[in-house]
């Protein structure tokens, strides 16, 4: 067992190791020893990096529509969850596999008519057409797992909320969000490496150079002439902490909410 768990452990971290060491490397010596440490280390790459484009603005831009995506998607998902779970308004049901059935239809096919209607409405280079396009294709899977979560509140506990005199919205804020907390955590740390590694949405509705997230700029970096792996290696490293930190502040919440999930 331990082996076993050895061995994940190594080839999950091998290639974070591969990238660090291969960011401090010259072009030259990256060819001639692309898996052994460098023999100098050297900033070059970094230099070339920041010459090249502006990393620390594409590292904003990503914060910036990341945060305010999970944040819209998760607000979203619990409210909805909890209106087909608790509140079950007429076609409840049908709008729950309306909602499922989102998740089949691939993003390829709408990307051209939601291009044209946002270039009409002047959304183009705009960071709010992109945050509403995350929440968009993350929601559905969102109403999923929360809905499985409200489902596993009891309705006798609503029911006496409603005899204390609670509103739909005090049930909401003070019995289901606490209850669905590690569901919460979970969607958001999901949310949040799907929406930071997404490519394509902020490919093609942010094209001005100030407004490109961190993959865009990653993108772009390895198709520009000739490839510097160095310089390539240090832009994903740099766009990689984010996530890792995200993982590393979230791991017990996240583990406890899959747990839960299980159990329901």
């Amino acid at each position: 067992m331990y082996a076993g768990l050895s061995i994940v452990t190594i080839s999950s971290l091998y290639p974070f190791f591969l990238m660090f060491i291969n960011s401090f490397k010259s072009m030259g010596e990256y060819f001639a020893n692309p898996y052994g440490l460098p023999r100098d280390w050297t900033l070059s790459s970094f230099q070339l990096m920041f010459n090249t484009m502006d990393p620390l603005r594409a590292l904003l831009n990503s914060t910036i529509v990341v945060v305010l995506g999970v944040l819209l998607n998760l607000l979203v998902a619990s409210m909805a969850a909890y209106s087909l779970t608790k509140l079950r308004p007429p076609g409840y049901r049908f709008l729950f596999v309306s909602i499922l059935s989102a998740m089949m239809v691939p993003f390829q096919v709408i990307l051209v008519p939601l291009f044209v209607n946002m270039a009409h409405l002047g959304w183009v280079n705009t960071f709010q057409v992109v945050v509403l396009l995350y929440v968009a294709t993350s929601c559905p899977f969102g109403v999923y797992l929360m809905r499985s979560y409200y489902a596993g509140v009891q309705d006798e506990l609503i029911e006496a909320a409603q005899m204390d005199g609670l509103s739909y919205h005090g049930i909401f804020t003070r019995i289901m969000i606490p209850v669905a907390r590690p569901a919460l955590v979970t969607l958001g740390v999901i949310n949040f490496v799907q929406m930071w590694t997404n490519l394509l949405i902020a490919l093609v509705f942010l094209q001005q150079q100030g407004t490109r997230t961190i993959t865009v700029g990653i993108a772009l970096l390895t198709g520009q002439r000739l490839t510097n792996y160095p310089a390539m290696f240090a832009l994903l490293l740099i766009g990689s902490v984010p996530t890792v930190i995200c993982f590393l502040l979230f791991q017990r919440h996240l583990a406890s909410g899959v747990l839960v999930g299980v159990e329901h």
